[in-house]
């Protein structure tokens, strides 16, 4: 909590016109029970109306008073909680945009949306409460004491007892609450992360006719999610009956006292009433305590949520020993690259060497897992490899920024991402000041100008989120369209064709020459192979061939089964679900275990 200091401090003025304001309307209540103290003794005791009338006008006045100070309190408190809780989101969005795929492999996408919404809203609303109740209460419970052993001490000795008390009792309360409140606000994380899995496969749920599994799947999150909340709901309002048991047997005591002191001429009527009316209104304001311990224990697990990820380190970097921002040519070299996720011992690549030349086409072929789009990624520098080195245009990768360097680079991932907006929208995503014509250039190459221009509203049609409303050929060509638009001196397609037919993709990859870059495609096709300088052949994380086409015939056995297959039964394989590229690396790999095991 005390991290969200730095957050208050351009607020200070603010905080304290409102803390000034809270305690004028604190002094206003406090003084009210000396009054009727007043009124009482000197007036309705004493049989004399004239302190009754002076006295109560001046109440009525303070109560306006107290009232327009109790007004601009709120003002003041609602625009620094909503003003801190802009920028607390502000900055966690912007955090999280600066992650590396390996920063985001450690949050989920569910947890960082609750720290966006929930946990904010709930920093929100605890500096609200702090401002408007919190610090009030507390300043009740504090002044309350000190006014009653003003006007009584005798009488006010009770409260030295029971208050201490249920201040011991709170605390311990507030730390066992937040480790509750920490636990409801990750079974939270549990909850929304099942939503937003069934939001994004809804299609995929119902092919499947899973919506019941999932059904039960989510009631059993929402359960736990009840459960928790429940008991932690259970804990803290257990608080309200014993501060009430506490100060009721505190009320006993001042009435016993208070008898006790005007029997012997220690104390007047008045002043009774007067402590009896603090002590009240400070078992009041204890009360109050349960609600704001639950806040601030919610407040507490939330702002650590919150900063966990502030202050998370992020995995790229800028080398010290940066080039100045400079075009790249197209040049790719990789020397002895191995990579593997999150630290793991396998390891996705292993002594990767290759090398592509300035504006040539390179086509990767592998199984599922062979470290297809891992070589893409790295090449993209979304991650960092951990042994090796990846030289582009004869400099270390990490000497280019990384401005400099991703604004020449056009990546087309595997898992298709449209964001919600126009045709126009989309496609200038990566160049927000492209005119039309360049897009139509961009549409044009990617094969899907004809059909953009078919449409009512042409490049102002709205495209629904993540192009729902498109199919999956349409979105492919629409996301290499917005890596075209950039010109990019590399161009990195991760089997961003597989959706469409022979002759669109091979005037896709005709179109793709005249824009002069390094173009890396992933694919299964060797019908796509063919029209490359170089192919790659992956196996299990290293490379089991390189070279032309022609080369890989005559020297690789498997991709010479791969082209006969495809050549055969025509592409796609209509006779097999699997990839005829993952069934023959598949039977390598059977077979290399047979012999080993044979051994």
């Amino acid at each position: 909590m005390r991290k969200l200091l730095t957050y208050l401090r351009p607020y200070t003025i603010v905080i304290v016109a409102a803390l000034v304001m809270m305690f004028i309307e604190l002094a206003i209540e406090l003084a009210q029970p000396l009054i009727i103290s007043i009124i009482i003794d000197e007036g309705i005791i004493a049989g004399d109306s004239d302190p009754v009338w002076r006295w109560g006008l001046l109440m009525i006045g303070l109560s306006f008073i107290s009232l327009v100070a109790g007004v601009f309190n709120s003002f003041f408190a609602a625009h620094v909680s909503q003003s801190v809780g802009w920028q607390i989101r502000d900055d966690l969005f912007a955090k999280i945009q600066q992650f590396s795929f390996a920063n985001l492999s450690v949050f989920s996408n569910a947890s960082l949306t609750t720290r966006l919404t929930n946990d904010v809203t709930q920093i929100q609303n605890t500096l609200l409460m702090s401002m408007r109740i919190m610090a009030r209460a507390l300043a009740l419970v504090i002044g309350g004491v000190v006014m009653a052993f003003v006007i009584n001490w005798r009488i006010a000795i009770v409260l030295l007892v029971t208050v201490p008390i249920l201040f011991v009792f709170l605390v311990w309360l507030f730390v066992r609450a937040g480790r509750l409140f920490r636990g409801v606000q990750k079974q939270l994380d549990v909850l929304n992360g099942i939503v937003h899995e069934n939001l994004t496969a809804v299609r995929l749920v119902k092919a499947f006719v899973r919506r019941k599994f999932e059904g039960e799947r989510f009631q059993r999150a929402a359960e736990q999610l009840r459960d928790r909340t429940t008991f932690a709901f259970r804990y803290v309002e257990v608080t309200m009956p014993v501060i009430l048991l506490l100060m009721n047997i505190g009320i006993i005591g001042v009435l016993w006292l208070g008898n006790v002191n005007i029997n012997t001429g220690n104390a007047t009527t008045g002043e009774v009433v007067a402590i009896i009316n603090y002590s009240t209104r400070t078992a009041m304001a204890l009360g109050v305590f349960s609600m704001i311990i639950m806040n601030l224990s919610r407040a507490k697990a939330s702002s650590d949520r919150i900063f966990e990820v502030l202050e998370s380190k992020v995995d790229e970097f800028e080398n010290d020993k940066r080039v100045d921002d400079k075009a790249i040519v197209g040049d790719i070299r990789m020397a002895n690259v191995s990579f593997s996720y999150n630290s793991s011992p396998n390891q996705v690549l292993r002594n990767i060497d290759l090398s592509f030349e300035p504006k040539s086409s390179v086509a990767i072929l592998g199984a599922t897992g062979s470290g297809k789009t891992t070589l893409m990624q790295l090449i993209a520098r979304l991650y960092e490899p951990d042994d090796g080195q990846i030289y582009i245009d004869q400099s270390s990768i990490d000497t280019y920024p990384l401005k400099n360097y991703r604004e020449q680079i056009g990546y087309v991932p595997q898992a298709v991402t449209l964001l919600s907006g126009t045709i126009r929208d989309v496609v200038s995503f990566g160049h927000k000041h492209a005119d039309d014509e360049q897009i139509a250039k961009a549409l044009q190459a990617a094969q899907i100008y004809e059909t953009v221009i078919g449409l009512p509203e042409g490049l102002d049609t709205l495209i629904g989120q993540r192009g729902v409303n498109l199919s999956g050929g349409q979105k492919q060509r629409l996301t290499i369209a917005r890596a075209l638009l950039r010109k990019p001196s590399i161009l990195l397609l991760d089997d961003s064709t597989s959706a469409l037919d022979a002759t669109t993709e091979m005037n896709l990859l005709k179109a793709i020459e005249a824009y002069g870059c390094t173009t890396v495609i992933v694919t299964q096709k060797v019908s796509t192979t063919k029209a490359m300088d170089q192919v790659i052949l992956l196996n299990n994380g290293e490379i089991e061939s390189s070279g032309t086409h022609e080369d890989l015939l005559n020297r690789s056995a498997i991709y010479r089964e791969i082209y006969e297959s495809q050549h055969e039964r025509g592409i796609p394989n209509e006779k097999s679900n699997e990839s005829p590229i993952l069934l023959r690396l598949e039977k390598v790999k059977s077979d290399a275990r047979s012999k080993q095991a044979s051994r």
